[in-house]
């Protein structure tokens, strides 16, 4: 989120301030000041993109009126990605012993759930530590990065664990022209509404 400025000449001379994306060093995230994410903890700076721009614009999470630098990136070397993408977002209950293999698809199914819910930005908030824990596991495996699911655009977010990784190749500046939000009543059984 966000924008820098740059002088542009008009007429007679005369110069004013128009806004453009931010700069490619500003594109990645800067070190000292990492925050809290669904993969790092507050202090460790990791990557997050997206394989769309329109899952990218939407993961800011961006207001009427707001700025959204966006970059274009093109990978350095070969990586390896745990992708946890499930198409299915509803979760399975197993009442009795199932087969190992759909076990293991309702577990990878969760952690997809996981990582594309997305959480309150507070300082003291630690909704993230569990799939910060699991991404903490994979990276020391020596996997450069985890692929979820977005639940804010229709692609596929990932969390690079290198944020070196990547080359920054192209800046664009976006504003949001509208925002639509859907909601639906929660029922309870049991419960008057």
């Amino acid at each position: 989120m966000g924008n820098d400025y740059e002088e542009y000449l008009v007429e007679d001379n005369t110069s004013i301030d128009i806004e453009v994306s931010f700069n490619k060093s500003r594109m990645l995230p800067r070190p000292k000041i990492a925050r809290e994410g669904r993969a790092n903890s507050k202090g460790i700076p990791m990557l997050y993109a997206a394989d769309d721009r329109d899952t990218a614009l939407a993961e800011s999470r961006p207001w009427l009126g707001s700025y959204i630098s966006i970059a274009t990136l093109k990978l350095k070397r070969e990586l390896k990605i745990v992708n946890f993408r499930s198409l299915d977002k509803d979760f399975e209950y197993f009442p009795e012993e199932s087969e190992i293999q759909k076990r293991d698809h309702a577990v990878w199914k969760k952690i997809d759930n996981a990582f594309a819910q997305p959480n309150i930005r507070a300082e003291e908030n630690a909704d993230y530590s569990a799939t910060q824990v699991i991404a903490e596991y994979f990276k020391s495996k020596q996997y450069d990065g985890i692929a979820y699911r977005s639940s804010l655009g229709s692609g596929l977010n990932v969390a690079f664990f290198d944020i070196d990784c990547v080359e920054v190749i192209d800046l664009k500046l976006f504003q949001p022209e509208a925002i639509k939000f859907k909601f639906k009543k929660l029922i309870f059984p049991g419960r008057p509404d």
